[in-house]
């Protein structure tokens, strides 16, 4: 059985969004993205909603054209002929899940007009509909499931400007030159700059690290201030975004080094950078 995805906060990261509520804690969609070759039309995909609450929930569909503000935000823009919410059908468009129970819907891409090379996007909003008098239930929750449709051959090249540090931790100056979103795939690890061990032995730690890590693990990684995976934000095709990752406060003053170990679309990266 696929593993599913608890939807709790809203977040484009991993592709999955939701209004924050109580009832977010009691909602699991899988998967939490889809990422599709528009070429393969007949193909029908499947989501799954599971339902962990202890009464039933009725869900409806909502389809909407996107793309991401600069605070790596997804924001609704305008459907147009070449945009995927408009290609996307949905059935059901509405379903109850009983208690403790689970539901699928299925969907196809069949575009309308002819489709244009690259990357095309949609997000999927589950809604709750219910009635607004139903006694101590005064919350509706609201989850989006990312869809991205490529016609041709995906191009994901990005250029990564600059790495630094702020307020809000790790900073990355991601470019997408490509006609595909780009994600930094991979670990990253701070060191003290006094104690840094060198690049080959960086590279040697966070590379063990890769091979022998499970998902679910957190990753350990002595001697250094802080290490862990990458957020795997998003940058859509011609976007110049700073995609950030939280550090804890002991690896947030002072003079450090960074190294970053992965893959930024489809180029690989390994390199340490000063703080």
């Amino acid at each position: 059985m696929r593993r599913l995805l608890s939807v709790i906060a809203v977040s484009i990261g991993l592709g999955a969004m939701v209004a924050p509520s109580a009832s977010a804690l009691e909602i699991a969609v899988s998967p939490a993205r889809f990422e599709l070759n528009i070429d393969n039309k007949r193909k029908t995909q499947t989501l799954e909603i599971v339902n962990s609450a202890n009464r039933e929930v009725e869900i409806g569909v909502d389809l909407a054209n996107f793309d991401l503000d600069e605070n790596n935000r997804l924001r609704v823009l305008p459907p147009n002929e070449q945009s995927l919410d408009q290609w996307i059908a949905i059935n059901p468009t509405r379903v109850k899940i009983p208690a403790q129970g689970r539901r699928t819907m299925r969907f196809a891409i069949r575009p309308q007009v002819e489709p244009e090379a690259g990357e095309h996007r949609a997000v999927i909003f589950l809604n709750e509909n219910k009635s607004d008098d139903v006694e101590g239930l005064n919350f509706k929750f609201r989850i989006g499931v990312v869809v991205y449709g490529q016609v041709g051959e995906a191009n994901r090249a990005a250029t990564l400007h600059a790495v630094g540090a702020d307020q809000r931790g790790l900073t990355l100056d991601i470019e997408n030159v490509g006609n595909a979103h780009a994600r930094f795939k991979g670990l990253y690890a701070v060191w003290d700059a006094n104690s840094y061990p060198g690049d080959a032995a960086a590279k040697s730690l966070l590379q063990s690290i890769k091979d022998t890590r499970r998902p679910s693990e957190d990753v350990v990684a002595p001697g250094t201030l802080a290490a862990g995976v990458m957020a795997q934000t998003p940058v859509l095709p011609g976007a110049r975004r700073t995609i950030v990752q939280g550090l804890p406060t002991t690896a947030t003053s002072g003079q450090r080094k960074v190294y970053l170990l992965g893959e930024l679309g489809d180029n690989p990266v390994s390199a340490s950078y000063g703080l």
